[in-house]
């Protein structure tokens, strides 16, 4: 009994063809898979090489006297004072408040853009980028007006009847919280948009069937899903509001004085290099733990797909 040629050829989806190779084995399949990886590698390289070069630089200097000697004075007379442990508590407690101000007047922001008609997002997100323009020792500079003690807002309290002298708005934590609000509410509002468009409306959809209202749409659907997105703005606002100098200098004044300024102050009018960078050192070991944290809070909720991605 014969065999017919038919039943004798293969079939290519249930027996694949061996005597050929597997594109995607071997270097050529590596290459492949990990073309996102060859791309990157030249950015890599250079962020690496800069910052490891940066960073060991500045810790060399920090223990570097004017004399040349190794010392490690610049720590020891930092750990003794008083005024650098205020500037500590202050710059983390600026940073933690400026977070929690950008996330109540960025979110509400992103969420209306997110759902507005597509034709208007262009607009709604131009009026956001405008105050990028300007300078921000511009803006610092406007808060100084808005704030001052003959600015519209106290003469709009002592019109009203509710104070009968200037309220000091400035020169003060409150005005440095302001501005620094001001200036880093874009930063979480286009984070948290970014994660929010990603949310298909049906879901919303979806959920307000079942039930649920806008409470419950917001806090069970559209929060976990843009987690992500909120916790890097959370970490691009609390590292960038530790290490602003204009908005507290301008805002805050001698009498409330951060880390970053108070760095600016021995790097840039006493010239001591060596405590300016000890000040610098230990402003980067400082915003690592609360990153790392803010890091991994974003993870948590996320969903698998966007954790592998």
């Amino acid at each position: 009994m014969t065999i017919s040629t038919r039943s004798q050829a293969r079939h290519p989806l249930t027996e694949p063809d061996l005597s050929s190779p597997d594109p995607g084995s071997g270097l050529l399949g590596f290459l492949r898979t990990r073309a996102w990886l060859i791309l990157a590698l030249p950015g890599l390289a250079f962020m690496a090489v800069v910052f490891v070069l940066g960073f060991a630089g500045l810790l060399w200097t920090s223990f570097q006297a004017a004399t040349g000697q190794t010392t490690f004075a610049a720590y020891t007379d930092l750990f003794h004072s008083v005024a650098f442990w205020d500037a500590v508590s202050r710059t983390l407690r600026l940073s933690v408040l400026t977070v929690l101000g950008c996330l109540v007047v960025s979110l509400p922001m992103a969420y209306f853009i997110a759902r507005s008609a597509p034709e208007k997002r262009d607009h709604y997100l131009l009026l956001i980028i405008i105050p990028w323009l300007s300078s921000i020792v511009v803006r610092s500079f406007g808060w100084q007006i808005i704030l001052g003690d003959q600015g519209p807002i106290n003469r709009a309290l002592q019109a009203v009847g509710l104070t009968q002298e200037p309220i000091t708005l400035v020169h003060n934590e409150f005005g440095i919280l302001i501005g620094l609000i001001h200036v880093l509410a874009p930063f979480m509002m286009i984070t948290a948009l970014s994660a929010m468009l990603s949310i298909e409306s049906r879901l919303e959809e979806a959920a307000a069937l079942l039930g649920a209202g806008p409470v419950r749409i917001i806090s069970a659907v559209v929060w976990p899903l843009s987690r992500r997105g909120v916790a890097t703005g959370c970490i691009l606002v609390f590292l960038m509001s530790n290490a602003v100098v204009v908005t507290p200098l301008m805002l805050g004044g001698a009498r409330s004085a951060t880390v970053a300024t108070m760095m600016y102050t021995q790097l840039l009018q006493l010239y001591d290099f060596q405590r300016g960078a000890a000040l610098a050192f230990i402003l980067v070991v400082l915003v690592v733990p609360p990153t790392l944290l803010l890091t991994w809070w974003g993870n948590r909720g996320a969903p698998i797909r966007q954790r592998r991605g």
